[in-house]
């Protein structure tokens, strides 16, 4: 890690606020799955709306904003893993050989990176939570 990602203290404590990349990967993660969750439903997409929203709330409040990308990723993560998991094969063949329609494309290519990127936001987020607790012991 870069040493703008995170800023040293004099005791060689790092800073308590999540580094930019995690908090751009929430936001990434947010709007990737909720163009993926219009298919089922826009009512459902919404839940995308508050990990783009608690993106930027851990420079502000360290602790709640990483609960508050935590728990929206990690219900995300109960809607989209599943049917990824059931469905890899349509997932695929509907990138590779469906309609060229642009909204098409990009539902597809939004179903494909979702789950990539919601799995990377939890583990980045707890790897981080971990690796606090660790230092302050």
């Amino acid at each position: 890690m870069s040493s703008n990602e995170e800023q040293q203290y004099p005791g060689g404590a790092f800073s308590r606020t999540l580094p930019r990349r995690i908090q751009l990967v929430a936001a990434a993660a947010g709007c990737v799955t909720g163009v993926a969750l219009l298919g089922l439903s826009w009512i459902v997409s919404l839940l995308a709306v508050f990990l783009v929203i608690a993106a930027p709330v851990p420079s502000w409040c360290p602790r709640a904003g990483r609960w508050l990308i935590l728990v929206p990723a990690l219900v995300l993560s109960a809607i989209v893993l599943p049917i990824c998991v059931a469905n890899p094969v349509e997932l695929v063949r509907d990138f590779a050989v469906g309609p060229r329609d642009f909204n098409f494309l990009a539902m597809s290519v939004s179903w494909l990176l979702s789950p990539i990127l919601l799995i990377w936001c939890v583990t980045a987020v707890v790897t981080n939570f971990l690796k606090h607790k660790r230092e302050s012991l």
